[in-house]
């Protein structure tokens, strides 16, 4: 059997033996750390070699060229090879870890968290080192590390003040500014340029025109209630900066102009026409109480949009339209009793203070009519153009009175009413709701002609108008006619009928005589009469009367 000729494991060739050299223990694990290396590597000739030399246990008689071992491990390190997805298989140890080092040359040395850097220069002065004390200033970093997903300053957690960790104001100014939310979806950017377009017809008017300086942050506030009140929420908005507005406001005013008030108040806006100084000054003796008012009317504003359109009941009746009509906010009453009655409101029960309590509820009602543009009706502005159409049956004191804000409109009168009829003849009824139909209760009724202006332009070349009442005796207790049930009342989100368009009902003859009946007169007072009023529900008809 021949001898077995010694070749290269490296590059299996054969040579003169005087040129192979046995492997020793020492280079087996230079080797192997080669081998480790060359695994992540994409394309390896030495790929069987690198496969035996992990697998290898010891030395096993190999030999090899000083040449091809040189070659070998002539692979780069870690941290110059560019890999895809494998990463060096290397222990879990403290060198590994994202969180950075606490010696003299990581965050909780003397360097600034976001460069980097010990020093920075700003105009050729250097800027020194800040430490983070504040928890807000701690929570706005970590916030902004969240947003953009920041590892670095998310491993440190939310107290950077425990971690000691400095930085340059510089830094922290550019790592906290944002980009306008406007980049973001479409819906963002559209309600955001609503929110703009309202502030800027209020900054046109106050700031320009009437030369008022602001401070920035009450201009900020505004903003957002705005963007509230366009549709956003408030999550949206609550990261928005003043930096962002005033940028954006720069841009659309180049006449504005911005300073530093205090580092209390911060930045305030005011016109070119005016000095910094002047500026300043007319902040400084503003009265703080019209930020106060202007943010509990925004408070109040943002309560009222905050409720659902009002939409008309189906069937309709006086009773359902009441009972359905939209509830005032309890922070609009309490604005408006503590206005009108102030802290100390009488005791109930007095004619005075229910007047007082009257007057409340019609202003707050005013209030949520008004700033709704009377997509939401209240109960008296209802019943206020119910009465007064029927009391004077003229259009222009409906008018006058929409136009003024108390009470829905002529057309919405008319719309209601023929609702109300087509309530009426649904249910097979001729009577109104209140007149019992029976044999035992005298009724009876009285109608007249009463003249009217035939000058109007709706006055379709009319002489007058016939109107007439329905009276008859009371009911024994407990034998009335029942309430109409609102519950069944469903409300539509189409707009009332405005023409009706009854059947045609034949009325037999009728010859039979009628039986006479007495009328039982009870006498009352004034104030008996009012709290029956009050009761039915008709007490606004009866002030317009009295």
């Amino acid at each position: 059997m021949a001898d077995r000729t010694p070749i290269c494991f490296i590059c299996k060739r054969s040579e003169e033996s005087s040129t192979l050299k046995s492997l020793q223990d020492a280079y087996l694990n230079t080797l192997k750390c080669a081998a480790d290396r060359r695994m992540v590597l994409k394309n390896d000739k030495y790929g069987d070699v690198t496969k035996e030399i992990l697998n290898a246990v010891g030395t096993e008689g190999r030999l090899y060229h000083s040449q091809c071992l040189s070659q070998y491990s002539a692979v780069k390190r870690w941290s110059s090879v560019v890999t895809e997805q494998k990463e060096p298989p290397c222990k879990t140890t403290r060198s590994c870890s994202p969180l950075p080092p606490t010696d003299n040359r990581g965050v909780l040395g003397q360097q600034c968290v976001f460069c980097g850097k010990p020093r920075k220069k700003i105009k050729s002065q250097n800027e020194p080192l800040h430490l983070c004390v504040t928890k807000d200033g701690s929570r706005a970093i970590y916030l902004a590390a969240q947003k953009k997903t920041d590892t670095k300053i998310l491993t440190l957690g939310e107290d950077l003040i425990a971690k000691n960790v400095k930085y340059h104001n510089s830094c922290r100014r550019d790592y906290l500014r944002e980009e306008p939310a406007e980049s973001g979806s479409p819906s963002s950017r559209k309600t955001h340029q609503e929110a703009f377009r309202r502030l800027s017809i209020y900054i046109e008017g106050e700031i320009i025109a009437n030369k008022k300086p602001m401070l920035a942050s009450a201009l900020l506030n505004l903003y957002q209630e705005e963007y509230i009140i366009a549709g956003g929420t408030a999550t949206e908005i609550q990261d928005y900066s003043v930096t962002s507005l005033l940028t954006k406001i720069k841009s659309r005013f180049p006449d504005i102009l911005y300073d530093k008030h205090s580092k209390k108040s911060g930045m305030y806006v005011f016109p070119s026409s005016m000095t910094a100084g002047e500026a300043s000054a007319i902040i400084n003796y503003s009265d703080k109480k019209m930020e106060g008012i202007r943010s509990a009317a925004m408070a109040l504003r943002a309560e009222i949009l905050a409720k659902p359109s009002h939409k008309h009941p189906s069937p309709t009746s006086v009773h359902i339209l009441k009972e359905t009509a939209p509830s005032i906010p309890s922070l609009v009453m309490v604005f408006f009793d503590t206005l009108i009655n102030g802290m100390h409101k009488k005791a109930e029960g007095n004619e005075e203070s229910q007047m007082m309590d009257k007057r409340s509820i019609a202003m707050a009602s005013d209030a949520m009519f008004n700033c709704t543009r009377g997509s939401l009706r209240p109960w008296k502005h209802q019943a206020l153009g119910l009465g007064l159409g029927s009391l004077t049956g003229s259009k222009s004191v409906l008018t006058i009175l929409n136009r003024l804000g108390h009470c829905i409109s002529y057309d919405e009168v008319k719309r209601i009413e023929t609702e109300i009829a087509f309530a009426c003849s649904d249910d097979q009824r001729e009577t109104p709701d209140g007149l019992n139909l029976r044999d035992d209760l005298a009724t009876a009724c009285a109608w007249d002609n009463y003249d009217v202006n035939t000058e109007t332009p709706d006055g379709f070349n009319t002489l007058h108008s016939t109107v007439g009442i329905c009276y008859q005796n009371e009911c024994p207790p407990g034998s009335s006619s029942p309430v109409p049930n609102v519950n069944t009342a469903v409300c539509s989100g189409g707009r009332p009928r405005r023409s009706f368009d009854g059947t045609m009902k034949t009325i037999s003859p009728f010859h039979t005589s009628l039986k006479g009946a007495k009328f039982t007169l009870v006498p009352c007072t004034e104030a008996e009469h009012i709290r029956e009023l009050q009761q039915s529900g008709l007490d606004f008809m009866w002030l317009l009367l009295s």
